[in-house]
């Protein structure tokens, strides 16, 4: 997830429940939310097979107008578990996996390889070239020279870091496992967190039932976070006031599916949303208001099966997709970009 977009919204209540004026997209909350459920092996063997019938269905369904993308090249990545992806400012892949990280040019030509005292789960790249990579329980900065300017422990008692996102001189780190976005300063110093359920403030509070959970800095210090097991997007100040939800179940395209969705989400330059999905591997764009702007990957562009598909949009508007299945880095542009 990475790029910054959106716009300035306002909030009130109807007779049909709370409806948000968001944001980042505009759309009425629905009411439900969709949680873990327990279950064996033939239960989990059964949902296997309904997601993938689902997939196959859904794939069909899409409109051939609707897909506006096309895989326009690949990157294989060279790790044996790639997790998560970014695009520097100069258009360079930084690639996560294993325990380093591997850098790629802009023709996709491998550059070099970064090693890391741990096993990396995300990465970000800020507007001066420094590394941030997100591990299990903590995060490391390091600057262009080399030179490591912060390391820091996530605090909590299992906690799951699953994206770092630089703002300024902020850093948000989403934390699956602790159900919560932390805010810190560069040298890792705490300065608060979102997210958490606040009845009084109205904020339902995050649901993560798969280490999945993302966030992206837009402008006005607004962030974008994804609460996957509320199958929704919502968008929060920086001090934790819920600005704006989306929510909408439904194995269609228009909606999001299964038990944590979205997995993965980004900005492009114009405030339209990326979202990815797993179950129906897919990834698509949504308009300011909530509806779909267009398909970037169907689930047959995709490994079947494939989950965290970790997104990152370069200067040219290009959508990045790592397939982790497959090992790699799919590239995908709009049709008149090709």
């Amino acid at each position: 997830m990475r790029a910054a977009g959106g716009r300035v919204g306002r909030w009130g209540r109807s007779a049909a429940g709370l409806r948000l004026v968001a944001a980042f997209v505009v759309v009425p909350v629905l009411s439900g939310s969709c949680m873990r459920t327990g279950g064996g092996e033939a239960r989990q063997v059964a949902r296997a097979a309904k997601a993938a019938e689902g997939a196959s269905r859904t794939n069909r369904d899409i409109a051939p107008d609707l897909v506006k993308y096309r895989q326009v090249s690949q990157i294989e990545t060279g790790l044996k578990e790639p997790r998560g992806i970014a695009v520097g400012p100069d258009g360079l892949l930084y690639v996560v996996g294993d325990q380093g990280v591997r850098v790629f040019g802009r023709d996709g030509a491998f550059q070099r390889a970064v090693p890391l005292n741990g096993a990396p789960t995300c990465v970000a790249v800020d507007g001066a070239g420094a590394l941030l990579v997100g591990y299990r329980q903590g995060v490391s900065i390091t600057e262009p020279t080399g030179q490591t300017r912060a390391t820091w422990t996530v605090p909590g008692e299992h906690p799951y870091v699953t994206c770092v996102t630089p703002a300024g001189e902020t850093v948000w780190v989403a934390d699956a496992g602790g159900r919560v976005v932390l805010r810190y300063d560069r040298s890792g110093k705490p300065l608060g967190r979102l997210g958490e359920r606040d009845d009084r403030r109205g904020v339902p509070g995050l649901l993560c039932p798969s280490p999945h959970l993302d966030v992206v800095a837009g402008p006005q210090g607004l962030l974008l976070v994804s609460d996957p097991g509320r199958l929704a997007l919502e968008t929060y100040t920086a001090e934790g006031k819920l600005v704006s939800s989306w929510h909408k179940a439904s194995m269609a395209v228009d909606g999001f599916c299964g038990c944590c969705n979205p997995t993965d989400i980004a900005l492009l330059p114009d405030g339209r949303v990326v979202t990815a999905e797993k179950g129906i591997p897919r990834v698509k764009i949504l308009n300011p208001n909530g509806t779909v702007n267009c398909v970037v990957a169907r689930p047959s562009d995709l490994s079947a099966g494939a989950s965290g598909l970790d997104l990152a949009i370069d200067p040219a508007g290009r959508v990045f997709v790592l397939d982790r299945p497959a090992r790699l880095v799919r590239i995908f542009a709009e049709e008149a970009r090709r």
